[in-house]
């Protein structure tokens, strides 16, 4: 990215006062934060006040992947909706620098690249990122020849629909730590119906590791959850065959190859 003249003086300065901005998203949720205090407006979005920081970019001349930390504190959980969504879904994160005492604003790009891994302690955490050169890495294609689905369900390939695999239940209960949530309205009793589904709120997912016809337990805590809320559950596959034949008798479009022989015959013999 080219930058100005005025902009180039600034950063060699011997006083530099500049702000970083710092546009976190996936799909089509969004977060813009800045570490400095007080709210900047760039590129048509607000960038406001947050508790957050990075490390300096780590670079050499074997052209490795670009990699940061970016530590926060009491962010709107955008970090938090990475584990809820891990593996599948990538995060992204830009990293801007600009002078606000600039006119025109002009902001130089410092990174772009994804969250990779998040470590929290207490309101901190820690995000480990990396440059968009390591989304790049991935190996192509991304079928898999393995036992398990490759498809996520109701997802194209799968071909399911959600109707009448979702049902919209109503809060009674929530445990203090908010991984427990027990509600009414719901209709299955088949305790695996739902564990690796999802409870849906607004834009807020979580995945669902057991479920017992009453109570549904999830794998990270929701924050707008509470009692008296109406969120969606959506049924669960855990990719096996078995459950793509019994649970929604749709082996037609399993994409895994479950016949994969467990003992290598070329190596240990037939």
């Amino acid at each position: 990215m080219t930058v100005s003249a005025e902009y180039e003086a600034k950063e060699l300065a011997v006083e530099r006062k500049p702000v970083e901005l710092f546009h976190i998203w996936y799909s089509a949720s969004h977060w813009y934060y800045t570490n400095g205090d007080v709210s900047v407006v760039y590129g048509g979005n607000t960038y406001v006040p947050a508790t957050i920081k990075r490390n300096a970019l780590e670079k050499d001349t074997q052209l490795s992947v670009t990699t940061i930390e970016i530590e926060f504190s009491y962010l709107n959980n955008p970090v938090v909706e990475y584990l809820a969504y891990n593996p599948v879904t990538l995060v992204w994160v830009s990293v801007t620098r600009l002078f606000r005492d600039q006119v025109p604003l002009e902001g130089a790009s410092v990174f772009l690249g994804q969250i990779k891994e998040v470590v929290f302690q207490g309101n901190a955490g820690k995000a480990a990122c990396v440059g968009f050169e390591y989304y790049l890495n991935h190996p192509m294609p991304l079928y898999r020849y393995q036992r398990q689905c490759n498809w996520a369900l109701f997802s194209t390939r799968c071909t399911l629909s959600t109707t009448g695999r979702s049902q919209v239940v109503t809060v009674t209960e929530l445990s203090s730590n908010g991984l427990i949530v027990t509600c009414s309205g719901m209709t299955q009793s088949d305790a695996n119906y739902y564990r690796y589904g999802e409870l849906v709120l607004n834009s807020d997912r979580r995945m669902i590791t057991m479920y017992t016809g009453t109570q549904i337990y999830l794998r990270y805590k929701m924050k707008n959850l509470a009692v008296g809320s109406q969120p969606t559950i959506y049924a669960g596959c855990d990719g096996n065959i078995t459950t793509c034949s019994g649970k929604f008798g749709n082996v037609i479009n399993f994409g895994g190859h479950p016949y994969i022989p467990l003992k290598d015959v070329v190596v240990w013999g037939g």
